[in-house]
């Protein structure tokens, strides 16, 4: 008798954001666009932004279906800059 078996291996990840007095309307403009964007790439299960009832934290919740589909998107949006979304920064607080 053959056994038929699944090796499922999803990467997923929590982001929690603490964004500036008065810089969430120019926080998601500036991510709008890169939330659309991820969320048609190839290997993405879910790509979800959170905002918080007092509107000073973003909680993003990331999973891909493996870590190439993961690794991808990090490539489009990470590595090549180093800041995922130019301007993207000043908009939030430091840990």
């Amino acid at each position: 008798m053959a056994v038929e078996t699944h090796d499922i291996t999803t990467v997923s990840w929590w982001v929690e954001l603490a964004i500036r007095p008065g810089c969430l309307d120019d926080f998601e403009n500036l991510t709008r666009e890169m939330v659309t964007s991820t969320q048609v790439e190839s290997g993405v299960l879910a790509y979800q932004r959170f905002i918080s009832d007092d509107r000073q934290t973003v909680y993003v919740h990331e999973r891909y279906e493996d870590s190439s589909a993961a690794a991808a998107h990090l490539a489009k949006f990470v590595l090549p800059v180093c800041e995922p979304v130019p301007g993207l920064y000043p908009h939030l607080l430091p840990p």
